[in-house]
């Protein structure tokens, strides 16, 4: 099967991402300090959409990939939180947690913020402020403002080109802490890993608020321990392949790195103590140099994000994935090679070179079902699946080209419905799924028209209409597979229809019956308002879609993300307080060389 030519709407398509990726660079050179951004008018922007990807105010406007499928590491720490009690904690963090939560229950009256030289990586950010509210701002809005600071003046560098830039947030907000994961993808995107937890002194009796601090402390020690073996591992390839050509290569922008560090000085030297920070923060930019460093940043380019599974796995083509319905996880994308990531299944023919599937990722999967349906003709071809960290699943699966395949709900607009076509098609369709309810015995659960993929058939003595099933993500055995938690209240669900009911083959054929009566406009308006799992879940957690391309099957969509280079420095932007600085400091003691040297000089010493 020869690659498809891309698609002038394809093309127009990247166009604007790029026209839109320069937009917000210029914005974000434009911004006041974090302290000083008002998230109500940035976020609510209905020219350039919201300045930071945090769900708010509305998934819809505000959507933005999620962190397992951002990057490894994300991937990996969310596998460690979801651990609950099967990974052990060693004593130095059960002890770290303790002294946290005997801090964060003190009471503080203000907060002084002290800057830091600026490193060429950022790692962890961390936001402490004394209490919620008090007019201090939001932590979680200005904690990512900080990561957009940061790496917009470093828009020309190695790093913000090839990576996602990934950093940790954590917030210390009164006797509660959080922490989230922070990446530049289209534009800079945060989401909670964990919820606020209570930083109050371990209890007697019972460890239930110790331990959720402790393993949260446990898996961001761990994140950043990942985050820096990567760097220094990229940073020392390059330096040995600059020695190589004769020369070493500079810390990638160093130049921006150092002009960022003069205006911070000089901001400092007019302004004592706190005002030297907003200073230095909000110093004026030589307007000859920001058109220069925004040019550069322009000429680079920051390509739409792609999950890594994709981007980092060498049996894909990235250049040539293509994102078939945001916000699902699903992508259309041409084989590099025969070899590539491990998995089981088997591509025969269809794993050649060039060849283009379709790669779907997701929390949950009926791949029993899907595989018992592909073997009747009735679903694509699963080539491979593989298990992803932190709880995600790859599936690979046979492309169905879209000049061919079209979804029924696309017929039901466009054919008459009165014609014989349309209901030859739907026919066809009602009987493929007879067909396979009886020979397998197992139910599909989400049926609608844009998960039912028909073709004409050219073949002499075959049906007119051929069909493929598609999104079996909550496909199981009858009586035993069930509905999950959230489900789309527009779509209408079958009788018996709700979470953690079981799945009946009568579902399948009366949610197909009322969704075509319905003219398929349900699933389709639901899909194109952005809605999780392709107009099924009112909110839902992205992944959980399948098959809703222009034609085919769901896929998944993310930025490359190779990782990061240069210089491994953990960027702290922390916020002590005033009467207890030096307690606050000393329990953060070990997350930065600074903090673990001012722990050991007062003897509290908690180095990890």
């Amino acid at each position: 099967m020869a690659p498809e030519a891309p698609q002038p709407l394809f093309r127009r398509q990247k166009i604007l991402e790029r026209q839109n990726q320069d937009m917000y660079m210029h914005r974000a050179w434009l911004m006041d300090a974090p302290s000083q951004t008002s998230m109500r008018r940035e976020q609510l922007d209905g020219a350039g959409g919201p300045l930071i990807l945090n769900w708010r105010p509305t998934q819809e406007a505000s959507v933005g990939l999620p962190p397992e499928l951002a990057d490894p590491t994300f991937a990996e720490v969310v596998g460690l939180l979801d651990s609950d009690d099967t990974a052990p904690l060693d004593q130095t963090v059960i002890d770290v947690a303790c002294q946290l939560c005997c801090v964060g229950a003190d009471i503080y009256v203000d907060e002084v913020t002290r800057p830091r030289t600026p490193p060429t990586n950022l790692f962890l950010i961390a936001e402490i402020k004394p209490s919620m509210g008090g007019g201090t701002g939001d932590s979680h809005f200005q904690g990512a403002n900080y990561h957009l600071h940061f790496w917009r003046q470093r828009g020309n560098s190695e790093i913000f080109k090839s990576t996602c830039c990934p950093a940790f947030l954590l917030e210390v907000v009164g006797p509660h802490a959080r922490l989230s994961a922070v990446a530049w993808l289209d534009r800079v995107t945060i989401f909670p890993l964990t919820p606020l937890l209570n930083l109050l002194p371990a209890h007697p009796v019972t460890d239930r608020l110790l331990m959720p601090v402790a393993r949260m402390l446990a898996a961001l020690r761990a994140g950043l321990r990942m985050l820096a073996r990567r760097a220094h591992a990229v940073d020392a390839a390059e330096r040995t392949a600059a020695a190589e050509r004769g020369a070493v290569a500079p810390a990638a922008g160093a130049a921006t790195v150092k002009a960022v560090q003069a205006r911070a000085a000089n901001a400092k030297a007019a302004k004592p103590n706190a005002e030297a920070t907003k200073a230095a923060e909000t110093a004026e930019v030589d307007a000859e140099e920001l058109a220069e460093m925004l040019s550069k940043a322009a000429a680079a380019g920051k390509q739409r994000p792609l999950p890594w599974p994709i981007a980092m796995d060498a049996r894909y083509n990235a250049a040539t994935a293509r994102q078939l319905v945001n916000p699902n996880h699903t992508c259309r994308v041409d084989l590099a090679g025969t070899g590539g990531g491990g998995g089981g299944g088997t591509g025969g023919e269809l794993a050649r070179s060039g060849a283009v599937v379709v790669v779907k990722l997701c929390q949950s999967y009926g791949l029993a079902a899907h595989q018992r349906w592909a073997e009747l003709g009735l679903a694509p071809q699963v080539l491979r699946s593989e298990p992803l960290p932190g709880g995600w699943l790859l599936v690979e699966m046979e492309w169905l080209p879209t000049l061919e395949w079209r979804k029924l709900s696309e017929l039901l607009l466009l054919l008459s419905s009165s014609g014989p076509e349309l209901a030859q098609a739907l026919s066809a369709a009602q009987g493929a799924l007879a067909r396979a309810h009886a020979a397998t015995g197992l139910v599909h659960g989400d049926m609608r028209p844009p998960n039912c993929l028909v073709r004409r058939s050219g073949e002499a003595g075959a049906p007119a209409w051929e069909v493929r099933f598609v999104d079996f993500e909550w496909a199981g055995p009858e009586g035993e597979a069930t509905y999950p938690a959230c489900m789309n209240p527009a779509i209408p669900w079958p009788e018996g229809v709700g979470y953690r009911k079981p799945l009946h083959r009568e579902h399948d054929t009366q949610l197909l019956a009322a969704t075509v009566a319905g003219g398929g406009r349900t699933g389709v308006s639901a899909a194109i308002s952005g809605t999780a799992g392709g107009g099924r879940r009112a909110r839902r957690s992205p992944g959980a879609a399948a098959v809703r391309a222009t034609g085919h099957t769901a896929a998944s969509g993310r930025q490359a993300v190779p990782p990061p280079g240069t210089a491994a420095v953990a960027a702290v932007r922390r916020r002590s307080v005033g009467v207890g600085g030096e307690r606050l400091r000393a329990a953060t003691a070990g997350w930065t060389r600074a903090a673990a040297a001012a722990a050991a000089a007062t003897g509290r010493a908690r180095v990890w």
